[in-house]
């Protein structure tokens, strides 16, 4: 009787430091899948030393991997001359600048959609996407003498060789000039690889005071302006109000001056442009 009493002990014994385990496993497991957990850290950008980085957008920014923290590579750009970057982008051309005036920054990368970024230093001056042909890339920007980088990128972050090509602006059609209280009608070309599909007008304003400049394309025609002043961009405007039609319109403090007004077609194409300009106080 005694030997089956103990037996009957060890036997409970045995079970409830089962259940404890059992417990304790099960505290452990809701325990395991409540507690938040850390990722892995994932690889932010795309950079030439590190080929199996992920592309990110933020490295086209500030062009620096997240993964070995060096600098993105840097190619030396001539003017005049095509320079094909031989590695994936995002990727750096650095050029001079000895004159000042308008430069023109083309990139082209076949099928794929490439963007460029100019910058001095850590100041972004500007972008482009598909201001060119089809989808290459066209900037245009007024530089002072200096030292600059055009990042070039692909849209969609594929890695690609574009072939990047940085020169002197060549002077814009001129259609004559905007008379206040006055129209202009000007033919605005398609963009083609012969053409950049820019034409210009100038404005000659002697009071300073406030003034609306517009561009009213016929049809469907979607006018874009840019209002300059001695190689600086005043204004620029697409769709001034976009719920009554596509056309341009600037309305500015001007001093007295010549102001170039610059017209293109938003998509490229070629168009008939309504220019006017008038004095609004």
């Amino acid at each position: 009787m005694r030997v089956v009493a103990m037996f009957v002990a060890v036997s409970m014994l045995f079970s409830m430091n089962c259940k404890k385990k059992n417990l304790e496993e099960a505290v452990d497991a809701v325990a395991a899948a409540t507690t938040p957990v850390t990722p892995a850290a994932v690889p932010t950008a795309n950079c030439p030393a590190c080929p199996a980085a992920a592309a990110c957008p933020a490295c086209a920014e500030c062009a620096v991997c997240a993964v070995c923290a060096d600098p993105m590579a840097l190619s030396k750009a001539a003017l005049d001359a095509e320079t094909t970057l031989k590695f994936s982008p995002p990727a750096g051309l650095t050029f001079t600048v000895e004159k000042a005036g308008e430069y023109q920054i083309d990139a082209s990368a076949g099928d794929l959609d490439p963007i460029v970024r100019l910058y001095k230093g850590e100041e972004k001056l500007g972008e482009d996407d598909d201001g060119g042909v089809d989808r290459n890339a066209r900037l245009f920007a007024f530089l002072q003498p200096g030292e600059y980088v055009a990042r070039v990128g692909e849209v969609n972050w594929m890695p690609c060789e574009p072939k990047v090509k940085i020169a002197a602006a060549a002077p814009f059609t001129s259609a004559g000039a905007v008379a206040l209280g006055g129209t202009l009608e000007v033919s605005v070309p398609e963009v083609t690889d012969d053409n950049r599909g820019i034409v210009e007008a100038t404005l000659e304003i002697t009071e300073a005071g406030k003034y609306t400049v517009e561009a009213a394309g016929t049809g469907e025609v979607d006018a874009v302006l840019t209002l300059i002043k001695d190689n600086v961009v005043v204004a620029e405007n697409d769709d001034f109000d976009s719920s009554v039609n596509r056309n341009a319109r600037i309305e500015a403090d001007l001093q007295p001056g010549t102001y170039v007004l610059r017209v293109t077609e938003a998509h490229d194409a070629a168009g008939t442009v309504q220019l006017s300009a008038g004095r609004t106080e």
